[in-house]
């Protein structure tokens, strides 16, 4: 696909919503703190997602929501570490109606407002930062789960939604219209689609009852970065210190089923487990 030396305009699909699940509850809960307008009009290339890609993801999210159905749908953003101004972040939908501004809570994850409207104007959800300094993040997530860990058929949803959902902010090469035809892209194994955990990553492993499978480095540490998929995720810019939380997953295989647990080792786990056994062997 004609996806390799494209640049995504407007940031990241990264793997991608605040308890959404449909969610049709207002931009800013009851109660909270005014959130201001946000200015782009100083902004070149201001950070932006089309309105109707999200709602499309969204969609997507509740016609599969039978593969993770306990779990809640987000919208995250992950700014670069060279933004010192993390906590002066915002968002707003702009479109022809009055602009819209969006709550971010701790974690830059967003409740996006079900209008069906706004997709029909062209609305997009506008940051007050610049594409290259903002990636924006899917998150499928069950609760529940035990630390560590997060379920296989939460990250094929998560997967999917993030590039059909998506995919409409690229341009219409064959490969791009290709993708938006499908409802289950990451069920190709031609689909390296990376994940970022939350902290620098030891290893991987899939557990499904008494069955076990190590993720092979390759797939882990930003293995095979120029793949097409992992285009559309890191680009703009020298995000290259997210390597070691970036994985990929089996999601082709079948063999897994979506009740599967991933667990994550992390790397200061094993610093710990090793500062304490050279301890003891002393």
């Amino acid at each position: 696909m004609a996806l390799t030396n494209m640049r995504l305009r407007l940031g990241t699909i990264a793997g991608l919503l605040l308890g959404l699940c449909g969610n049709t509850g207002a931009a800013a809960p009851t109660g909270a703190d005014p959130v201001p307008v946000v200015e782009v009009s100083g902004l070149s290339d201001p950070a932006e997602r089309s309105y109707r890609s999200l709602l499309k993801g969204m969609k997507l999210f509740e016609q599969y929501h039978q593969r993770a159905p306990q779990a809640s749908l987000r919208f995250k953003l992950l700014h670069h570490v060279s933004d010192p101004g993390r906590k002066t972040i915002s968002l707003t939908i702009l479109g022809k109606r009055k602009p819209i501004p969006l709550a971010l809570d701790d974690e830059l994850a967003f409740v996006l407002p079900v209008d069906q409207a706004l997709a029909d104007d062209g609305a997009r959800v506008v940051a007050n930062r610049l594409t290259r300094n903002l990636l924006w993040q899917t998150e499928v997530r069950t609760p529940g789960l035990p630390n560590g860990t997060r379920r296989l058929g939460d990250l094929r949803l998560e997967c999917n939604v993030s590039i059909v959902g998506f995919v409409s902010d690229f341009p219409l090469t064959p490969g791009n219209i290709a993708l938006s035809l499908m409802d289950n892209p990451c069920g190709r194994s031609g689909v390296m689609y990376p994940f970022l955990s939350d902290r620098p990553l030891f290893g991987v492993t899939l557990v499904s009852g008494q069955r076990r499978q190590t993720i092979a480095s390759d797939m882990l540490f930003g293995s095979g970065m120029d793949s097409f998929v992992t285009k559309l995720v890191y680009t703009g810019k020298d995000w290259s210190f997210l390597r070691d939380r970036a994985y990929r997953l089996p999601l082709w295989d079948d063999s897994w089923p979506d009740d599967t647990l991933v667990e994550f080792e992390y790397m200061e786990d094993q610093a710990a487990t090793a500062a304490i056994c050279k301890e003891a062997c002393q």
